[in-house]
């Protein structure tokens, strides 16, 4: 669907007076100072401008109660502001690998944030830039990769912090991607002298806090703190288009500005709502490359979708450069680019640091389907990095106190199995309708389109990440086609958690029963069984729960079975020393990382106390230190 809305009128770029200079100084002493080849050059430059950890709604551009950016809102005079524009993940490594390989993170085993290892790109995918470098493009990044695939041979010319167009050959056009760090989460990881009124230029009372975040003194100010970085960052921006300008490159350069991803302040980065990944989007096209736009018009505003999965195939479809089969995305600038029908995009999440929550969603125009497979836990529950920001850290203590209700109460609570939100008239996702029969219908077709789209990949997360890291990083795309049938299986067993539990328990118990359905479809039973509120489904499952306790089995398994015991209401006293147990015989980081995750659960929502002394995962290192930190009651 394309809808172009009002043209962008009354914003004056912060570098025109540059503009005038430059154009006074061409009329005296004509290119040749900039390079004669190089005002003759027949591909445009294109450059991305990516600022950390915001979403749409810290830019007045996009939403009113955002920041002033009139850097930004120059580009978009002069081009089209999207304003449905969407990473498909809500942390950084997840949204880069898509944005590099313009291709799904659950197909390729990247949706892991961070990757524990890197992995290969299938046959026939590149990272985009090598592209265009063999195309003859000049190719640089400054400085941020943080992808979870390994980097295409010849995918840079320099990736650093020193990386220039400028080092490019004489009339070359060139590709450059730049990161602004200055909006990132840590910026916000302050004291309270920070927050205060004479250091603060936003007035905490100018800003919106969201209705699933408690609306506190404190809240408020450190969103008033953020809006003061996104205006310095928009400073940023308008002196690298001078640096543009001053080097006679700018009228052949596309200049894309966007989020890295959404976030940043609690509830949004690393978590499924529309806060985690609507992000802002500027593409800036000169006048000599307004064809490339479909209609022709810049000035403008579109509704139509786009996600981090078409920004590569859209910038090589910009340079002229054939799009690979083998990505997932379209372009949507270009020759023959088209913005009917562009309704729709996907999102997921897997693992954030040491926090596991599988969640997928697919939003349709102002609807959104959003899937819940580890409904059992808070959206809250423990990610150390984010208990850096006092707001965060008075959120998690207002709600142990009980002086919460609603939806800020609720992001401490566990979940439903599946939510449909209304955005038009919801837009902050807290008026769950997937329960509501008028809108029975439309559930059951977006949960469709969403389960199509898992099988079409396949999603790889249906299989343990221990079991992906051993067997699937050399070609994790062939790893997931070879087993389409077993992941199939595994999405059929999770989906019974969708049927009324008087339904799904005998399906579960018969799974549970028969040792030759194999590992992880009985784990999966596990995992919905862990949801199951209904007593008398609870009493058929029992005894098989009880049977996977056994030391004979997968430590993943004894976990889960634990977890739906203590979920249940079973004893602290006997559960415990059975999840010790198998925490200890992990053999893997993976795994560590799961059982500590169910113990983190037991003891912060269930009351469960167990002794620090006691917790020795089978292996240790990185995000499983996090977890034991936490355990042992540092930095609470």
């Amino acid at each position: 669907m394309l809808v172009l809305k009002r043209p962008l009128r009354g914003l004056m770029a912060p570098w025109m007076p540059v503009v005038v200079v430059a154009t006074m100084l061409a009329a005296t002493a004509g290119l040749a100072a900039a390079g004669g080849e190089r005002s003759q050059q027949e591909r445009p430059n294109i450059v991305w401008l990516m600022s950390e950890d915001n979403s749409k709604h810290y830019l007045r551009l996009f939403d009113p109660h955002g920041a002033p950016t009139p850097a930004i809102e120059a580009l978009a005079a002069e081009g089209v502001v999207f304003e449905r524009a969407f990473s498909n993940a809500p942390v950084c490594s997840v949204a880069r690998t898509t944005l590099i390989t313009g291709s799904h993170a659950p197909r390729l085993f990247t949706s892991f944030h961070r990757r524990l290892r890197p992995v290969s790109l299938p046959e026939g995918l590149v990272m985009f830039p090598a592209l265009l470098r063999e195309a003859g493009y000049h190719t640089t990044n400054r400085r941020k990769e943080d992808y979870n695939t390994r980097v295409s041979p010849g995918t840079w010319d320099d990736s650093s912090g020193e990386a220039h167009w400028r080092d490019r050959a004489e009339g070359q056009p060139f590709f450059h991607c730049r990161t602004f760090t200055s909006t990132h989460e840590g910026r916000l990881h302050v004291g309270e002298n920070r927050l205060t009124d004479g250091a603060l230029n936003t007035g905490p009372d100018e800003v919106r806090v969201p209705a699933y975040a408690p609306d506190t003194d404190l809240m408020r100010r450190t969103t008033a703190l953020y809006h003061d970085l996104i205006t310095g960052m928009d400073g940023e921006i308008a002196d690298f288009v001078r640096e543009l300008q001053e080097d006679g490159v700018w009228d052949n350069t596309i200049v894309f500005y966007f989020g890295d991803h959404g976030g940043v302040l609690p509830g949004s980065k690393g978590h499924w709502r529309d806060a985690g990944v609507h992000v802002p989007l500027v593409v800036r096209v000169p006048e000599r490359w307004r064809q490339l736009v479909p209609g022709g018009a810049t000035g403008v505003r579109t509704e139509a979708f786009v996600s981090f999965v078409d920004f590569g195939p859209t910038t090589l479809a910009l340079a002229g450069v054939e799009v690979p089969e083998a990505m997932d995305g379209t372009p949507f600038l270009g020759s023959g680019a088209d913005w009917h029908g562009r309704d729709s995009t996907f999102s997921y999440q897997d693992r954030f640091d040491e926090k596991y929550d599988m969640v997928r969603s697919v939003r349709v125009g102002d609807w959104k389907y959003v899937r819940f497979y580890q409904p059992q836990q808070a959206d809250g529950l423990r990610n150390n990095y984010r208990d850096n920001m006092l707001a965060y850290r008075e959120w998690r203590r207002l709600a142990g106190e009980g002086q919460l209700q609603g939806a800020p109460a609720a992001f401490f609570q566990p979940r439903p199995v599946e939510g449909l939100f209304q955005l038009a008239a919801d837009p902050d996702e807290v008026d769950n309708l997937a329960a509501d029969p008028e809108h029975r219908e439309r559930l059951l077709r977006m949960r469709a389109v969403l389960s199509e789209e898992q099988r079409r990949w396949p999603d790889l997360a249906f299989l343990p990440e221990s079991v992906l890291e051993r067997n699937a990083t050399g070609d994790p795309a062939a790893f997931g086609l070879e087993r389409r049938d077993q992941i199939q299986r595994l999405m059929e067993v999770a989906d019974l958690a969708l049927r009324p539990a008087a339904e799904a328990a005998p399906a579960l118990a018969a799974i549970l029963a028969d040792p030759e359905q194999g590992r992880w479809p009985r784990w999966w039973a596990l995992n919905v069984a862990v949801s199951i509120d209904d007593p008398t489904a609870r009493e058929l499952l029992r005894p098989h729960l009880l049977a996977h306790l056994d030391e004979q089995q997968h430590p993943l398994l004894r976990g889960r079975a634990v977890e739906a015991l203590a979920v249940w209401g079973g004893d602290a006293g006997e559960l415990l020393p059975v999840l010790l147990n198998a925490l200890s015989a992990t053999e893997h980081a993976a795994d560590s990382l799961v059982l500590l995750q169910t113990l983190v659960l037991l003891r912060d929502q269930l009351g469960f106390d167990p002794d620090p002394g006691q917790v020795r995962p089978g292996t240790g290192g990185g995000e499983v230190d996090r977890r034991l930190s936490y355990l042992a009651g540092e930095g609470e």
